[in-house]
């Protein structure tokens, strides 16, 4: 469980990635699927980002172990209005975790927003 310096210091990581990436909605879960912090633009639902990310996560792994494939980087999920959910795995003091964000609009950057903001989370989460 996250201590309350910690969550606000991972719900201030999420706050600016929304800000510079322009998402609406970002969530970081544990590898349960279970939320532990996000930040959301009002009208979001991130416990149902939550669980769609569970159900990725969980393809994903499925994935993973019919074709051989190993330590997936990004699974992403885009609908017919070009809106796209980005789970990004990572690891931080032996635990697994997961960040996604909704990006907005096809062709939007979000790889080097979410790289600066995976490297604050493990360096925040490195503190457990």
């Amino acid at each position: 469980m996250l201590n309350g310096t910690l969550l606000a210091e991972i719900d201030g990581i999420l706050r600016d990635l929304n800000t510079q990436g322009g998402f609406s909605v970002s969530v970081l879960t544990d590898e349960h699927g279970l939320p532990l912090s996000s930040a959301v633009a009002s009208g979001e639902d991130p416990d149902a980002q939550a669980a769609v990310v569970a159900m990725l996560e969980k393809a994903s792994a499925r994935v993973e172990d019919r074709l051989g494939m190993r330590g997936t980087a990004e699974v992403t999920m885009r609908d017919a209005l070009g809106r796209c959910l980005v789970c990004r795995p990572f690891s931080a003091s032996g635990k697994e975790y997961v960040l996604s964000v909704m990006v907005p609009e096809k062709g939007r950057s979000y790889r080097q927003v979410t790289n600066r903001a995976l490297r604050a989370l493990v360096r925040a989460l490195g503190t457990l």
